[in-house]
C-alpha cells in the first residue's frame, strides 16, 4: 500500500509493475496520487504527497482490481461482506438481492469475480469442514433460496439417483426437486484469515473512510 513517504524509484517500479518514469507517473496521476520526484537514474526518488483515494489505491495496487472498476460498488460490497453479519456465508443470488439499492446493485457474477480478489491474496477462504445447504425455488423470475439441512440435502441426491435408473434424469431431478422444494445448493461457508487480521481490519477503516455521513 502506497503511504505519504518517499519512495526510491526501484521499489516504485516494484509496486506498479512499470519499469519507466513515465509509465510510473502516469499510473500515480490516473490513481489520484500527488507526488513530485528528484534525482535522476536510479537514484531517483519519488515523494508522495497526498492521496485522494486510499481505497481505490489499495484496491488497484494491493488487490489487483483494473483501475476502471466501479470502487463505488466494490466499497459497498466489502462493506456488507466484513461488516454485515451473515452475509458472507449467503449463497450469491441471496448477496445479490442483499445488494439491491442506490450505488450497491451488483450482479452476482460480479460479486463472485470481486471476492475472488480477496481470496487470491488469502484474505478469505472457504472453511474445509463447514458448508450451508439450501434449495433454490423461482418466484416471478427471481431465485430464492431456502436453507435446508445436510441430511435433507443429501437425502434429497439419494432420491435422484434412486430413481434415475428407472425413470430417466429428467424425471429422477424431478423428484428431488419436490422433495426439497428447489434445487440443491450446497455452499462452503467462507471464513476470515487471522494472519491478516491488521491487513483485513486497514480494508474495513479505508471502507468506513470513504463512506458518506448521513445529515
Amino acid at each position: 500500500m502506497l503511504e505519504l513517504r518517499d519512495y526510491p524509484i526501484a521499489e516504485m517500479r516494484e509496486l506498479l509493475h512499470t519499469n519507466a518514469k513515465q509509465g510510473i507517473d502516469r499510473k500515480l496521476e490516473r490513481y489520484g496520487v500527488s507526488f513530485s520526484s528528484s534525482g535522476r537514474g536510479k537514484s531517483l526518488i519519488y515523494h508522495i504527497t497526498a492521496i485522494s483515494n486510499p481505497f481505490k489505491l489499495y484496491c488497484v495496487v494491493d488487490l489487483g482490481i483494473p483501475a476502471q472498476a466501479d470502487f463505488i460498488r466494490i466499497r459497498n460490497l466489502y462493506y456488507y461482506f466484513f461488516c454485515v453479519d451473515g452475509f458472507m456465508d449467503l449463497p450469491l443470488v441471496e448477496m445479490e438481492q442483499k445488494m439491491c439499492g442506490e450505488d450497491a446493485d451488483i450482479s452476482r457474477q460480479c460479486i463472485s469475480k470481486w471476492i475472488k480478489y480477496l481470496r487470491k491474496l488469502d484474505y478469505i477462504d472457504f472453511s474445509k469442514s463447514y458448508c450451508d445447504y439450501y434449495a433454490i425455488s423461482k418466484s416471478n423470475g427471481q431465485r430464492i433460496p431456502h436453507k435446508i439441512e445436510r441430511e435433507e440435502y443429501a437425502q434429497a441426491w439419494a432420491i435422484y439417483f434412486e430413481y434415475r435408473g428407472k425413470d430417466g434424469c429428467t424425471a429422477a431431478y424431478q423428484r428431488m426437486y419436490n422433495y426439497i422444494g428447489g434445487h440443491p445448493y450446497k455452499k462452503p461457508i467462507y471464513t476470515q484469515n487471522a494472519i491478516y487480521a491488521k491487513e483485513i481490519e486497514k480494508l474495513i477503516n479505508m471502507i468506513i473512510d470513504t463512506l458518506p455521513t448521513p445529515t
